[in-house]
């Protein structure tokens, strides 16, 4: 699966920077992330995800003097 979050922005124009990570509190399996650190990855799906429901974060922060965060959750029902 490949998702996209390229065309995420800061509204003050400083730069981004991206990390993808799979909340682990939420089903069993485990995911595979390509390149975590770019605006866009792919996932891998083990096999023994069926039926399970798997929460994937992107986390967006800037390089602003105060480093906000924005996060974006992302669903993946099997």
């Amino acid at each position: 699966m490949r998702l996209n979050a390229s065309k995420s922005k800061d509204p003050d124009g400083n730069a981004i920077k991206f990390h993808w990570w799979q909340q682990q509190e939420i089903g069993t399996a485990k995911l595979t992330i390509d390149n975590a650190n770019k605006s866009v990855v792919n996932v891998h799906i083990p096999d023994d995800a069926q039926g399970q429901t798997l929460h994937l974060i992107c986390e967006v922060s800037d390089n602003g003097a105060f480093k906000l965060k924005s996060y974006q959750r992302i669903i993946i029902q099997l």
